[in-house]
């Protein structure tokens, strides 16, 4: 009988996540995982001297290639898409600090975007001819794989 209802349990987690709810409460017949709670949106912690990336003279540019996010395994085996608002420092030599989502579909997706953003480097900005700080904020989308065929 537990096997059933955690069965049942299970498969209600999972379509309440595909139905695509923004509401951040969860019934209490469904029970959570932290990979599938969302991130509710909330301002930046940055801390330090920076600028934003319109009062720059020159903006930033991405050194490619980019590292990809790697997606969730929960949330690709269960086919759920979702997104990440990252916010992060640009730092005089390129290198990217104090990286952290200030939004998620899913706390999986928020760890995975936060991973790859911290390997990410860039040609830095420059105010009055000189290399500065700069926060950045960079959405990333998560879809699922499609099936091959």
């Amino acid at each position: 009988m537990k096997i059933i209802h955690s069965l049942f349990a299970l498969i209600a987690a999972v379509l309440f996540v595909l139905s695509g709810c923004k509401s951040t409460t969860i019934p209490k017949a469904v029970p959570t995982t932290e990979i599938y709670t969302p991130v509710p949106k909330h301002d930046p912690v940055i801390k330090g001297d920076y600028i934003t990336a319109d009062k720059a003279d020159t903006k930033p540019q991405p050194i490619l290639p980019l590292t990809p996010p790697v997606y969730p395994g929960k949330l690709r085996r269960a086919k759920v898409s979702g997104s990440a608002l990252i916010a992060f420092i640009i730092m005089p030599d390129g290198s990217t600090a104090q990286v952290q989502a200030i939004e998620a579909t899913h706390r999986g997706f928020a760890d995975a975007a936060v991973e790859c953003v911290e390997e990410w480097n860039y040609k830095p900005a420059l105010k009055d001819g000189k290399r500065v700080s700069c926060l950045m904020m960079v959405p990333i989308a998560f879809y699922p794989p499609s099936p091959q065929g």
